[in-house]
């Protein structure tokens, strides 16, 4: 019956206030138990818990104070009051000092009582508060994506929440039994760097941000920032006034998905200007190569046995194999993609290469994480990527070296590493090993490897140290690839190499004429004009914070999406404002272009541009708005501009990623 209610406890050697407390506390709903002996009451505590006492100054066996600092030891949390005549006050005050809560003096009366009372259950509120906000602060603190961490003078960890789980592949018990976890985990290259910038921060309280690598449990490198937590002393009277030793608090983020994306749209340029340099080299040595080869021929025949002609014509050849690769690294490819597992391609590559690892008496090592999720690539052309790197790794391991292969997920992409020891202190050049035109075995070179990877939305990269040489390949798990229409892969996108006539993306001078040019053919054939207004959210926020530069690479891959949507010859697009792009539709009417619109919406979701905008989302989305009209007498195409402006207005008020039709 009196479960859940509060428990007081009466502690005094006079049987009337005893009494009366008894009944006045059971008045206002709480569980009295009073007891004339401090032993008694000590006793009681080995069987029953209580939540505040009233204990009188003067009792028998040990005075009051004693009992409440042994209640005390046994219950931390219990609320005393003492209960005093006038001649003890000043003991009353000096226990008051020591922790309890109140005093009432005798005699009393009921309003004293029931000020106190109220003050206890005040005081109850207020700390049942505090806890609550305290545990939600700790679950909050404990599930946020967000590594946070503590730092101590001499960069000892102090805390650390639960996100090195699923960051770093450390449980927390991990992190801090090991006394420089922290300093340990970051790459060689920047440990340095950091270590300085964190003891900076500590002595001068020198806020920071900065980027740099850290290690995976599993061996992967992670890219990230980290950012000092403003200090603030709030003092704490057990370790003095300053609070004690001063911690260094940090909050780190994984930035891989956003480094990645940088370096594949450099990579994306090196390619482009490596095909534009490699098809102008062909073209331009191949005309006087024929003439020197033929010259050499004629030469031979009228002084046979010539041997200045023979060597003309084997350095001929030389040079027409490799014109062949340059052709050859040129030639679009056919990709029969669909959804795959990369972890049986790698085993499958692994299994063709077993006589060649055991032949240099290599030691392989597999580390598949367990449920990696698909990717949307060509499973016969990604198992041939994977021979081509691991067949690399184990031309330069060392004999008998360890040749380590991992595949976990990180992010929004599967991470595949390969990663040789090097014999000595040799070292690998990388930008050799990628370099497109080396001889490859029979197999597909690293250059076109890294060419196709790109072509599937991922990226291959080749780093060393010097000891070790590392292949990595990363993809996008399928549910987040942008699905390119076509299956021919070439060094240029669909809208920059289709011909004038064809769809994509036009100049954005070129937008007026064109569009008036519709307007006026569709109001001849009597059918209906789609417009549609393709923004991205919250561009203007993006380009301020991260620059021009970056808008602009932003834009370029809006704008490959955008062409992507435009399946048809008359269909065609153009950058209308910043940040915005204007998609003609002829002959489509609302409901066609509701769908090429919703589909433009998730292409540029599946691009996975990170946002860096403090806007609640993780990648930029674009907003559609679309109008649709019937060209005639009564509208111009000024009044449909207007309308999928203002389409676009509404669906941006709705929030990201939204879409909103007009009709004229």
């Amino acid at each position: 019956m009196s479960q859940g209610l509060e428990r007081i406890m009466i502690v005094d050697d006079d049987e009337g206030v005893r009494r009366m407390l008894n009944a006045f506390v059971r008045r206002e709903g709480f569980v009295a138990r009073d007891f004339h002996r401090p032993s008694q009451a000590l006793r009681a505590l080995e069987s029953e818990a209580f939540d505040l006492a009233f204990v009188d100054i003067h009792l028998p066996e040990m005075d009051g104070l004693e009992l409440a600092k042994r209640l005390r030891e046994r219950l931390p949390e219990l609320t005393i009051v003492f209960v005093t005549g006038f001649e003890s006050l000043e003991s009353a005050v000096g226990a008051i000092r020591l922790g309890a809560y109140d005093y009432i003096k005798k005699p009393f009366d009921q309003s004293e009582l029931t000020f106190t009372l109220e003050r206890y259950r005040l005081r109850r509120r207020l700390r049942q508060r505090a806890a609550t906000a305290e545990r939600r602060h700790s679950l909050l603190l404990q599930h946020v994506p967000v590594l946070i961490f503590l730092l101590k003078p001499d960069l000892e960890l102090a805390y650390i929440n639960n996100a090195c789980a699923s960051m770093l592949g450390y449980e927390r018990s991990e992190a801090v039994e090991s006394r420089q976890w922290l300093m340990e985990r970051i790459h060689p290259d920047d440990r340095e760097k950091m270590r300085r910038l964190f003891l900076a921060s500590v002595d001068r309280y020198t806020p920071f941000s900065a980027e740099f690598r850290i290690l995976h449990k599993e061996g992967f490198v992670i890219h990230a920032i980290a950012k000092s937590i403003p200090r603030q002393d709030f003092g704490d009277p057990e370790e003095g006034e300053d609070g004690g030793d001063h911690l260094l608090e940090c909050a780190l983020m994984d930035i891989t998905d956003r480094v990645l994306l940088e370096q594949r749209l450099v990579q994306d340029e090196k390619l482009k200007t490596l095909g534009a340099i490699a098809a102008e080299v062909a073209h331009e040595i191949r005309n006087p190569l024929m003439a020197i080869g033929g010259f050499a021929r004629r030469l031979q025949k009228k002084a046979s046995g010539l041997a200045e002609s023979e060597i003309i014509l084997r350095e001929a050849e030389r040079l027409e194999s490799l014109l062949d690769r340059i052709n050859n690294y040129l030639t679009p490819v056919n990709l029969r993609r669909d959804v795959c597992q990369a972890g049986d391609a790698l085993v499958e590559a692994l299994e063709l290469l077993a006589s060649r690892i055991e032949e240099r008496g290599v030691k392989p090592r597999l580390k598949l994480a367990k449920g990696l999720p698909d990717v949307y690539a060509d499973a016969g052309v990604l198992r041939q990527i994977f021979v081509n790197a691991v067949l690399n790794a184990v031309k330069v391991c060392k004999p008998g070296g360890e040749l380590t292969v991992r595949a976990m997920l990180r992010g929004d992409h599967i991470h595949v590493e390969i990663t040789a020891e090097l014999p000595g202190n040799t070292g690998v050049d990388p930008e050799l090993l990628l370099a497109p035109f080396s001889e490859t075995d029979g197999h597909i070179g690293l250059a076109l490897s890294r060419r196709l990877v790109k072509h599937m939305g991922g990226l291959l990269t080749v780093e060393g140290d010097g000891a070790s040489v590392s292949f990595r390949i990363t993809l996008p798990r399928h549910d987040r690839v942008e699905l390119l229409e076509g299956s021919l892969v070439s060094g240029e996108s669909s809208a920059e190499t289709a011909p004038e006539e064809s769809f994509g993306l036009k100049e954005p001078g070129a937008f007026h004429d064109l569009f008036h040019k519709e307007w006026r053919r569709q109001a001849r054939e009597m059918k209906p004009l789609s417009l549609a207004m393709v923004g991205l959210d919250h561009f203007e926020v993006y380009r301020e914070r991260r620059g021009e530069r970056e808008a602009q690479r932003v834009m370029d891959a809006v704008g490959g999406a955008v062409g992507a949507r435009l399946r048809r010859p008359a269909d065609f697009a153009a950058l209308f404002t910043d940040g915005c792009f204007a998609m003609v539709l002829p002959g489509v009417g609302p409901e066609g272009a509701a769908k090429i619109g919703w589909d433009t919406v998730e292409t540029v979701a599946g691009l996975c541009l990170p946002s860096g905008v403090e806007s609640g989302l993780r990648y930029l989305t674009v907003s559609v708005g679309t109008a649709t009209c019937a060209p005639g007498p009564d509208l111009t195409p000024e009044d449909l501009i207007c309308e999928a402006a203002q389409a676009l207005k509404l669906a941006r008020a709705k929030g990201s990623g939204q879409l909103v039709q007009a009709g004229l």
